[in-house]
Order: structure tokens, then sequence, then C-alpha cells
């Protein structure tokens, strides 16, 4: 478990030693096609692809969103800038949709995308109505049915016991008797 101590406070951005940080550093690409040549052969990996891929159908994380992380983490390392991101996202959305597709893999390019194909699709939602009819049915039953320990304690009750903030307390209401 991390300690709470590690995390940076604020204003230590402001003591570091200026261009410390990849941030502070021009970008390590300042040209669309360096960019763009960057990400793919980056992304054209058979190890990336296969990564990709799992995420992608596993998951069922959008391509957006994997997009976007590939694109934040590059600026965060100063490889491009945050236009140069803005402007080689298509690129990275196409290449991604385009292995998934020769792949054969379903994927989802966005979460809205994600969200109506699980309500059109009338077969996943016939099977979630199913499952929660069947969860329901297994929570009636085992309401209905009393387990030994339930019989058992219902030999041993005798008169309801007063509850509250000024209820008698159980031990006086014996005494009394």
């Amino acid at each position: 478990m991390a300690s709470n101590l590690t995390a940076p406070i604020p204003g230590m951005s402001l003591t570091a030693e200026p261009k410390s940080r990849p941030w502070q550093q021009p970008p390590q690409y300042v040209e669309l096609d360096d960019v763009v040549q960057y990400y793919l052969e980056r992304m054209s990996t058979e190890e990336a692809v296969e990564r990709t891929n799992f995420i992608l159908e596993k998951d069922q994380t959008p391509v957006n969103l994997v997009v976007d992380s590939l694109v934040t983490a590059g600026m965060m390392e100063g490889i491009h800038t945050v236009a140069m991101g803005t402007l080689v996202a298509p690129v990275l959305r196409e290449f991604i949709i385009a292995n998934a597709e020769i792949e054969g893999i379903d994927f989802f390019v966005s979460s809205e995308d994600r969200v109506k194909n699980m309500i059109r699709d009338p077969f996943r939602l016939r099977r979630l109505q199913e499952d929660l009819e069947k969860s329901e049915m297994e929570e009636l039953e085992k309401r209905a049915m009393p387990t030994p320990m339930e019989e058992e304690s219902a030999e041993d009750e005798q008169a309801p016991v007063a509850m509250g903030l000024i209820a008698r307390p159980q031990r006086d209401t014996e005494e009394m008797m």
C-alpha cells in the first residue's frame, strides 16, 4: 500500500530545477510526420498489436480511450506538444481500428457506441433479463425456505422483546415477572 507521504505536495513543481521535467523541455518531435512515424513504429510491433487487441476485445475498452491514453502519455513524456497530440489522434485511431478489423476483433470506437450496442443487442438484453429474473427467484426461494437454525430459533422464541431508545432492558422485565 502506497503511503500518502510519497505524493507530490502542492507547489513542488515550482521548486524543481527549471527544465528538469520532460514537459518543461522542448518536444522531441515538432513535425506532424515525425510524430505519426514515432507512433506507427511503436504501435506496429507484434507485442503492441497483441496488447492493444487484448485491451479492445477482453476489456472492451473503447478505441478512443486507448488513443487518448497514448497521446496523453506522449505529451507527458515530452515526445510532442498538445497540438501535435490532437492532430495525431485520428491517425492512431484509424491505425488501431484497421488492426482490429484485420484480426477480426469486436471493438467499440467510443463509450457511447458500447452502451448503444448493449441496448440494441436483443440477445444480450434477453440474457441479462433472464439472469436478473433467475437471481431474483433464487433470492425469493432463500427467503421462503427456513433453514434448520431458523426452525430451532422459532421454537425458542417467546414474547417479542421491546426495542428502542426508551424501552426497558430485557433483564428488567424478566426480574419483574
